[in-house]
């Protein structure tokens, strides 16, 4: 089960931020570095986007994944896009939380879906509380969430519990949700 790691402007722009990623991986060889998928929030603002570029190259290098979190809230998420390569999109509970009764929400939410699948990301939307949002998304195309209907945020020792036990709910059952972790 992959695993997710939000970091911030800060630390990517720090000039020794792939080195020290790589001892770490160095130091733990355990730990499969496709494995891990670092979540960039797209809200942040970069000083250096040739400097992000490069660390997010070298993080595939590696074999990390990298994640654009909170999709569709900041400024220039089609440059960024259009510019890194991104293995996951993931929607902004922001529009997930009302498309079902907002077309507009619905729409963003469609159009996210669509960019990810144009851009062969995979696509997670965040902030699921409900049977129905999970049917619409399924609906449109998007195979895989996380939020409170799926699991709250787990402590890492109660997560292999959670995942035995664990099935989606039947309304769900026409395709699969990947089970997503905060």
């Amino acid at each position: 089960m992959p695993v997710s790691i939000n970091i911030t402007t800060y630390s990517l722009q720090r000039k020794e931020f792939c080195e020290v990623l790589q001892k770490l991986f160095d130091r733990y060889p355990s730990i499969n570095p496709a494995g891990i998928e670092l979540e960039i929030v797209e809200t942040q603002s970069f000083r250096d986007l040739k400097h992000l570029e490069q660390v997010i190259n070298d993080c595939h290098a590696i074999g990390v994944n990298i994640a654009l979190d909170d999709f569709g809230t900041g400024y220039s998420s089609l440059d960024y896009l259009r510019k890194f390569s991104i293995n996951t999109l993931k929607i902004d509970r922001s529009f997930v939380s009302d498309m079902c009764e907002d077309i507009d929400d619905m729409n963003i939410v469609k159009a996210i879906n669509s960019l990810a699948i144009a851009f062969q990301c995979k696509v997670i939307a965040e902030g699921v509380e409900t049977h129905q949002q999970g049917i619409m998304l399924q609906d449109i195309g998007c195979e895989c969430a996380q939020g409170y209907i799926i699991s709250k945020p787990l402590p890492a020792r109660e997560i292999p519990a959670w995942l035995d036990k664990y099935a989606n709910p039947v309304a769900w059952q026409k395709t699969h949700f990947a089970k997503q972790s905060d």
